[in-house]
């Protein structure tokens, strides 16, 4: 049995339905539940199963939608730009003013979210 917790939702995974049923009769032993039934989305991630292959897919189109709204990309693309070769990167020191061009740039520009949004996408499927 493999079952996983996020503040009040809990999804359970079971080789036997039996095993299921009985965990799930113990959680109804000690609280109220609601048996929503088979796990269909759960933090932002669309699960899809297909009983007559056994295959269980996950994906986050829904979240990634919500991404591309949010930071305002519907006109992104994709496109091939290598690194460039003898890129010397530095660390400007932190007592030079800011150029103006830059400022504004990192005003709007919420680099950090993005980041860590793209970054949650990546890792969490």
């Amino acid at each position: 049995m493999i079952f996983a917790v996020h503040v009040d939702d809990i999804i359970s995974i079971t080789s036997k339905p039996s095993m299921n049923k009985a965990f799930k009769s113990q959680l109804k032993g000690k609280w109220d539940i609601t048996n929503l039934g088979p796990a269909k989305f759960m933090l932002g991630i669309t699960i899809s199963r297909n009983p007559s292959t056994n295959t269980i897919s996950i994906s986050q189109t829904a979240l990634i939608n919500q991404v591309v709204e949010q930071f305002n990309q519907h006109d992104a693309h994709p496109v091939n730009v290598p690194m460039v070769t003898r890129l010397q990167l530095y660390r400007p020191n932190k007592t030079d003013p800011v150029p103006p061009k830059i400022a504004a740039w990192a005003e709007h520009t919420p680099y950090r979210s993005l980041v860590g949004s793209l970054m949650y996408i990546a890792i969490s499927t």
